[in-house]
Protein backbone atom coordinates (compact mmCIF):
# COMPACT_ATOMS: atom_id res chain seq x y z
CA UNK A 1 0.00 0.00 0.00
CA UNK A 2 1.26 3.66 -1.07
CA UNK A 3 2.17 6.04 1.89
CA UNK A 4 -1.11 8.49 1.15
CA UNK A 5 -3.22 5.36 0.77
CA UNK A 6 -2.41 4.36 4.33
CA UNK A 7 -2.45 7.41 5.34
CA UNK A 8 -6.14 8.31 3.78
CA UNK A 9 -6.82 4.78 6.07
CA UNK A 10 -5.40 6.69 8.87
CA UNK A 11 -7.75 9.73 8.64
CA UNK A 12 -11.17 7.48 7.15
CA UNK A 13 -11.00 5.79 10.98
CA UNK A 14 -9.54 8.46 13.26
CA UNK A 15 -11.93 11.28 11.60
CA UNK A 16 -14.35 8.99 11.93
CA UNK A 17 -15.46 9.48 7.66
CA UNK A 18 -17.08 7.91 4.72
CA UNK A 19 -14.24 8.98 2.48
CA UNK A 20 -10.59 10.73 2.13
CA UNK A 21 -8.80 11.37 -0.87
CA UNK A 22 -5.32 12.72 -1.00
CA UNK A 23 -3.44 13.30 -3.78
CA UNK A 24 -0.24 15.45 -3.20
CA UNK A 25 -0.93 17.69 0.02
CA UNK A 26 -4.40 17.87 -0.72
CA UNK A 27 -6.69 15.94 1.24
CA UNK A 28 -10.62 15.61 0.87
CA UNK A 29 -12.77 14.40 3.72
CA UNK A 30 -16.30 13.30 3.85
CA UNK A 31 -18.99 11.88 6.23
CA UNK A 32 -21.86 11.74 3.25
CA UNK A 33 -23.09 8.27 3.09
CA UNK A 34 -22.80 5.81 -0.37
CA UNK A 35 -21.80 7.88 -3.51
CA UNK A 36 -22.35 11.31 -2.91
CA UNK A 37 -18.96 12.82 -2.63
CA UNK A 38 -17.69 10.80 -5.40
CA UNK A 39 -20.22 11.77 -7.74
CA UNK A 40 -19.47 15.58 -6.25
CA UNK A 41 -16.03 14.98 -7.23
CA UNK A 42 -16.48 14.14 -10.50
CA UNK A 43 -17.14 17.77 -11.35
CA UNK A 44 -14.82 19.05 -9.48
CA UNK A 45 -11.23 20.34 -9.71
CA UNK A 46 -9.38 17.15 -11.05
CA UNK A 47 -8.68 15.83 -7.18
CA UNK A 48 -9.37 11.92 -7.80
CA UNK A 49 -6.71 11.74 -10.77
CA UNK A 50 -3.40 9.62 -9.14
CA UNK A 51 -5.12 10.13 -6.02
CA UNK A 52 -4.85 7.74 -3.01
CA UNK A 53 -8.64 6.90 -2.22
CA UNK A 54 -10.11 5.13 1.50
CA UNK A 55 -14.07 5.00 1.28
CA UNK A 56 -15.57 2.83 3.74
CA UNK A 57 -17.66 1.01 1.32
CA UNK A 58 -16.65 0.03 -2.20
CA UNK A 59 -19.02 -1.49 -4.59
CA UNK A 60 -19.50 -1.08 -8.38
CA UNK A 61 -20.90 1.95 -8.27
CA UNK A 62 -18.32 3.62 -6.19
CA UNK A 63 -15.29 1.77 -8.59
CA UNK A 64 -16.57 2.81 -11.25
CA UNK A 65 -16.42 6.36 -10.16
CA UNK A 66 -13.02 6.03 -9.29
CA UNK A 67 -12.01 4.59 -12.49
CA UNK A 68 -13.80 7.69 -14.33
CA UNK A 69 -11.63 9.73 -11.71
CA UNK A 70 -8.63 8.12 -13.00
CA UNK A 71 -7.45 6.98 -8.90
CA UNK A 72 -4.03 5.69 -8.08
CA UNK A 73 -5.02 3.61 -5.22
CA UNK A 74 -7.92 2.40 -2.85
CA UNK A 75 -8.47 1.34 0.34
CA UNK A 76 -11.92 0.07 1.42
CA UNK A 77 -13.26 -1.07 4.44
CA UNK A 78 -15.73 -3.05 2.55
CA UNK A 79 -15.16 -4.16 -0.63
CA UNK A 80 -18.01 -6.26 -3.21
CA UNK A 81 -17.19 -8.53 -5.68
CA UNK A 82 -18.38 -6.77 -8.32
CA UNK A 83 -16.15 -3.64 -6.91
CA UNK A 84 -12.96 -5.78 -7.10
CA UNK A 85 -13.65 -7.01 -10.28
CA UNK A 86 -14.38 -3.28 -11.98
CA UNK A 87 -10.97 -2.08 -9.97
CA UNK A 88 -8.68 -5.13 -11.19
CA UNK A 89 -10.13 -4.97 -14.42
CA UNK A 90 -9.16 -1.00 -14.33
CA UNK A 91 -5.75 -1.94 -13.19
CA UNK A 92 -5.88 -0.03 -10.30
CA UNK A 93 -4.37 -1.46 -7.16
CA UNK A 94 -6.45 -2.00 -4.30
CA UNK A 95 -6.78 -3.06 -0.70
CA UNK A 96 -9.94 -3.57 1.73
CA UNK A 97 -10.53 -5.27 5.38
CA UNK A 98 -14.19 -6.90 4.31
CA UNK A 99 -15.44 -8.23 1.21
CA UNK A 100 -18.96 -9.45 0.45
CA UNK A 101 -20.22 -10.76 -2.60
CA UNK A 102 -22.53 -7.18 -3.02
CA UNK A 103 -23.08 -3.93 -0.96
CA UNK A 104 -26.75 -3.80 -0.17
CA UNK A 105 -29.33 -1.18 0.12
CA UNK A 106 -29.76 0.84 3.69
CA UNK A 107 -32.72 -2.08 4.98
CA UNK A 108 -30.61 -5.60 3.74
CA UNK A 109 -33.55 -6.30 1.85
CA UNK A 110 -31.68 -6.25 -1.47
CA UNK A 111 -29.09 -4.82 -3.54
CA UNK A 112 -27.60 -1.33 -3.30
CA UNK A 113 -29.92 0.90 -5.93
CA UNK A 114 -26.49 2.39 -6.88
CA UNK A 115 -24.77 -0.84 -7.62
CA UNK A 116 -28.14 -1.75 -9.68
CA UNK A 117 -28.07 1.26 -11.74
CA UNK A 118 -24.36 -0.28 -12.87
CA UNK A 119 -24.57 -3.73 -12.75
CA UNK A 120 -24.33 -4.07 -16.26
CA UNK A 121 -22.24 -1.60 -17.12
CA UNK A 122 -18.57 -1.76 -18.00
CA UNK A 123 -17.86 1.76 -18.97
CA UNK A 124 -17.25 4.19 -16.07
CA UNK A 125 -18.60 7.61 -18.66
CA UNK A 126 -21.60 5.35 -19.04
CA UNK A 127 -22.24 3.98 -15.17
CA UNK A 128 -21.76 7.95 -14.48
CA UNK A 129 -24.40 9.05 -16.20
CA UNK A 130 -26.56 5.86 -15.21
CA UNK A 131 -25.85 7.02 -11.30
CA UNK A 132 -26.77 10.53 -12.05
CA UNK A 133 -30.26 9.55 -13.46
CA UNK A 134 -30.75 6.85 -10.58
CA UNK A 135 -30.19 9.85 -8.19
CA UNK A 136 -32.34 12.08 -9.88
CA UNK A 137 -34.84 9.66 -10.02
CA UNK A 138 -34.54 8.68 -5.92
CA UNK A 139 -34.65 12.69 -5.46
CA UNK A 140 -38.08 13.25 -7.42
CA UNK A 141 -39.59 10.20 -5.60
CA UNK A 142 -38.68 11.50 -2.08
CA UNK A 143 -40.06 14.73 -3.20
CA UNK A 144 -43.54 12.91 -4.27
CA UNK A 145 -43.35 10.92 -1.06
CA UNK A 146 -42.36 14.36 0.91
CA UNK A 147 -45.41 15.90 -0.56
CA UNK A 148 -47.95 13.49 -0.10
CA UNK A 149 -47.06 13.32 2.78
CA UNK A 150 -47.38 16.69 3.71
CA UNK A 151 -50.76 17.06 2.27
CA UNK A 152 -51.72 13.65 4.19
CA UNK A 153 -50.74 15.83 7.37
CA UNK A 154 -52.68 18.98 6.61
CA UNK A 155 -56.20 16.51 5.68
CA UNK A 156 -56.06 15.36 8.89
CA UNK A 157 -55.43 19.07 10.58
CA UNK A 158 -58.98 20.32 8.66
Amino acid sequence: MKENTARAERLLREHNQSIVVIRGEDVFESGENGVRALMKLQSGPKLLEGASVADKVVGKAAAMLMIRGHVAEVYAELLSKAGSEALADAGIPFVYRTYAPMILNRDGSGMCPMEAAVSDISNPEEAYEALRLAIARMQQKAAEEAEKAEKAEKAEKA
